[in-house]
């Protein structure tokens, strides 16, 4: 399992509702990016991780994490 390190939050327009949703940028340690939508991040239990869009297997987002 990759770590992965927050760069940003940003909103985006969802196209199909019209409404702004949040996504989390984020940095896994293989130097490559993903965003995240806030409301699954969100939804996921302490042991549960985000699959790895990119290889096999899933990435590490740190629940006490400080985001600035």
């Amino acid at each position: 399992m990759l770590n992965s390190k927050f760069v940003k939050a940003i909103q985006v327009r969802d196209p199909d509702t019209n409404l702004w949703v949040e996504f989390e940028i984020r940095k896994l340690e293989n130097g490559l990016l993903v965003g995240l939508d806030g409301s699954y991040l969100e939804s996921l239990g302490d042991e549960e991780h985000p699959n790895n869009p990119y290889e096999d297997g899933k990435f590490i987002v740190p629940c006490d994490e400080k985001k600035e």
